[in-house]
């Protein structure tokens, strides 16, 4: 959790100093798959409270390289991108190692593609769900 977390702050760095898109979820897929023979080692066997500890950890990383970015607000909408983003990735880590040998790395441009829009759609549509109650 430490790498994944200096990797999030490191990316918001980057992406604070250059205003370029830094490739962020991506970035921190790539300390996942730095940990991945542990990961291939645990998560088959998983009862979902490592998926639940790396999910959450993940979050709260993204919360802190959000004050990089200027999200400062703490708002609902926020906490949901975040943790959309973050079960996002564990979850695309923990079915790729049960899909294939092949390493994670190679999921990174795939998931790239697949997490552009999905993530902003999913957090409208969970907002607009609580506002209605």
């Amino acid at each position: 959790m430490e790498d994944i977390r200096t990797e999030s702050l490191a990316s918001a760095e980057r992406r604070s100093l250059t205003g370029e898109d830094d490739s962020f979820s991506s970035s921190v897929l790539g300390a996942v798959a730095r940990h991945e023979e542990t990961l291939r080692a645990l998560l088959p066997s998983d009862d979902g409270s490592l998926t639940k500890c790396l999910s959450e950890g993940i979050e709260e990383a993204f919360m802190e390289a959000a004050l990089r970015f200027g999200e400062r607000d703490g708002s609902q909408e926020h906490r949901l991108r975040c943790a959309y983003a973050a079960w996002a990735i564990v979850g695309m880590a923990a079915r790729w190692i049960s899909l294939t040998p092949r390493p994670i790395s190679e999921a990174i441009p795939q998931f790239e593609l697949f997490a552009s829009g999905v993530s902003e759609q999913s957090s409208r549509y969970l907002l607009e769900r609580e506002s209605q109650g």
